[in-house]
């Protein structure tokens, strides 16, 4: 997505006027209006801006009229979904699954309208020991499992439908792994049912940043990020326990960076973008609105993070092919039950990043090394 153009601006101006409640901006003349349609839909704002922009005497017709139909589109998906979503939750009840909503079902409540925060699949947090159960249960329903990538297991079915169920909220990606077992602990049952539970307001905001960060070290993000930080740092902060984020952001090496996002956020609503703000916008927003393909990573974020603490490369390097016990764990949950294949594990680990990766090995050493020289 290219940020410093007339498209991209009215872009962002239709979302900030709408999430402020403020007027519309006139759209400025010569718009490539298929560059615009297209932005819309990359970065996954189709509800919100066909909303605003509905019955605008300013914006052409076929440009309302695709809007629509992408909005008509979207309702309908999230409609089946939605149904869908009802009849997991029904066998997750029924199996005596404590479960707990994730990403987008939550954050979208905190929106002027739930509709205007689009979401591509429905993430749920559930206890490892029932994953047969699950895997069963939507094999048998005529998913597809795409991922049993460790922490999650991923289903996917025509024409729409995307269901991650997570064991454990992260698993390692270039040695960021934060442990997020936590949030069962501060997680309240919220009266729907006996077994969904709603993570509190502070985990959520620490759970939304660091996957804004684990996209960032993979090549970065798109704008509703930036929008969901200022819609939760604006509706939660005078209620936030901030001591307590405040450290959890330190234990996970990202309180810097969450800094540099609330200013970038809290700028970017404010009209108050400075050649700084752009360039972390470019560099975030390259990519589209999720990237996760480690040949366009950002590893050098990591590395420099791990300095704070570390000046080593050697350490650096020893701990991202023998990493703690618990990265272990969320990238191989068999280990919760059979504790004594740790060796086997590491060994395999070893083995897979020596030859079945080597291409990204050495990247990672040449990211390591630039980023250790620019620092002496």
């Amino acid at each position: 997505m290219k940020i410093e153009c007339k498209e991209s601006y009215f872009f962002f101006d239709v979302i900030i006027a709408t999430i402020k409640g403020e007027p519309i901006p006139a759209p400025p003349e010569d718009m490539n209006w298929n560059l615009f349609l297209k932005t819309v839909l990359e970065q996954q704002f189709v509800s919100l801006i066909a909303s605003a922009l509905e019955n605008n005497s300013e914006i052409p017709t076929d440009v309302l009229d695709e809007l629509k139909k992408y909005k008509n589109n979207e309702f309908k998906r999230i409609l089946f979904v939605q149904n869908e979503f009802n009849e997991i939750k029904d066998m997750l009840i029924s199996n005596g699954i404590r479960y707990m909503p994730l990403k987008g079902s939550i954050i979208r409540t905190y929106y002027p309208k739930s509709s205007y925060r689009q979401m591509s699949d429905i993430d749920l947090l559930c206890d490892y020991a029932h994953h047969n159960t699950i895997c069963e249960y939507m094999l048998n329903r005529g998913y597809t499992q795409v991922s049993d990538g460790g922490n999650t297991d991923d289903f996917t079915k025509d024409p729409y439908y995307t269901f991650e169920f997570h064991h454990d909220l992260f698993k390692d990606v270039y040695g960021f792994c934060p442990d997020f077992s936590f949030v069962w602990d501060n997680a309240k049952l919220n009266g729907v049912n006996d077994y969904e539970y709603d993570m509190s307001p502070e985990d959520v905001y620490l759970h939304s940043i660091a996957h804004m960060y684990k996209h960032f070290i993979l090549g970065g993000f798109g704008i509703k990020f930036i929008v969901d930080n200022y819609i939760l740092v604006t509706a939660n902060e005078s209620s936030w326990n901030r001591k307590y984020i405040d450290k959890k952001l330190a234990e996970m090496k990202i309180f810097d960076f969450e800094r540099q996002v609330v200013k970038a956020s809290f700028d970017f609503f404010d009209h108050n973008l400075d050649k700084k703000q752009s360039e972390f916008f470019q560099k975030a927003f390259r990519y589209g609105t999720f990237c996760n393909d480690e040949d366009k990573s950002n590893v050098e974020e990591i590395f420099n993070n791990y300095q704070k603490d570390n000046n080593s490369v050697f350490k650096y390097v020893f701990l991202r092919i023998f990493p703690p016990k618990y990265r272990i764990k969320s990238m191989y949950p068999i280990l919760n039950e059979k504790p004594y294949l740790y060796p086997w594990f590491y060994i395999k680990r070893l083995f897979v990043k020596i030859f079945k990766g080597p291409k990204k090995v050495f990247r990672e050493l040449n990211y390591i090394f630039k980023a250790k020289k620019n620092k002496e």
